[in-house]
Formats: C-alpha cells, structure tokens, sequence
C-alpha cells in the first residue's frame, strides 16, 4: 500500500507536467491546515516504510486562494522528499503557523541534507541516484511557488538533515 502511494505521487507529478501547458488550473479556496493534516495522513504509511515517525503542529484554520492540485505538488513532493532523504528509524517535524499575517509551512527532516540546493530546482537533477524519483518534484514545486509569489527557505547540513519553509504571502489569503 506504500509503494502505491510513492507511485501513485510519480504519477502525479507526471501528469501535471504533460498537462501544465495544455490545461488551465483553477484557484480555490483551501484551508492549510486541513489540506495539510491530509496528506501528513496519505504519507503516514510511507514513512512507516523506513520507521520513521511524523510529528505535526498544525495551527488553526488558515484558508488561502489556490489550487488544490497546485498545493498538494508542494506539499506531497516536499513530504516525500523529506522521507526518501531521511535516515531510517528517525522523524519528520512538520509545522503549519501564522506570523505577520502569512502561513508558514515547514517540513524538517533528520536525513542526508542537501549538498547543492542551487541545482535542486533542475529538473531531471538528482543529489542522490540511490533514493528513486526522477529529478521531477521540485522543479514542478519551483515553478509553483514563483506563480504565488511563495517565499522557499532552505536550511540543510549534511548528514543532519534540511527544513523547507514555505511563506504564503498575505495576498494569496481568502478574507
């Protein structure tokens, strides 16, 4: 059921690029913090795969104007990142909070850490052949954040770990 779930978000970021060009995405209304508890659930499992244990602190609801489809690449692509660069037998802290009117999403794992977060973003890129994917995730992320105006904090060591923290900006907030 995990190996489906791993495939089933290749396949997603599959889709996505072969429709980007050709489709137009809809913004909605979303709440963060639900959309997030969510897919912290579907990822469960995954992480369970190399024993390693999800802790969230999701503040209250916080509902943005985005599309769905659009926040759960982010989402699902930094959270299977951050499992598949994890060591085993360790965590996943994730954090959803508001600061000067804008939510914060961060996603800190106890891995491998990142050697060159420039290159990251290229598509086809991969820091590490041995953990799978295709090198697909985060340019599709990069592309979508730039679209919103999200900020992207990364902080990494090697052989530590590294936390994405996303920065909604206010003007993406449904009032």
């Amino acid at each position: 059921k995990a190996a489906t779930k791993v495939l089933a978000n290749i396949y997603d970021d599959m889709d996505y690029l072969i429709k980007y060009d050709r489709m137009k995405y809809d913004n909605g209304i979303v709440d963060v913090a639900l959309f997030l508890k969510d897919r912290i659930e579907y990822f469960e499992e995954v992480a369970l795969m190399k024993n390693i244990i999800i802790h969230s602190s999701i503040g209250s609801s916080y509902k943005i104007r985005i599309n769905p489809k659009k926040l759960q690449r982010i989402i699902d692509n930094t959270i299977s990142n951050a499992i598949k660069y994890s060591y085993e037998n360790s965590k996943l802290d994730i954090k959803m909070y508001i600061e000067d009117n804008k939510c914060h999403l961060s996603f800190r794992d106890y891995g491998v850490g990142i050697e060159n977060i420039n290159k990251t973003f290229e598509r086809y890129y991969r820091e590490n052949l041995n953990h799978g994917g295709f090198g697909l995730g985060l340019n599709i992320v990069k592309s979508i954040i730039d679209e919103y105006g999200i900020v992207l904090k990364i902080d990494s060591t090697p052989k530590v770990g590294t936390e994405f923290l996303y920065i909604i900006p206010s003007n993406i907030k449904n009032i």
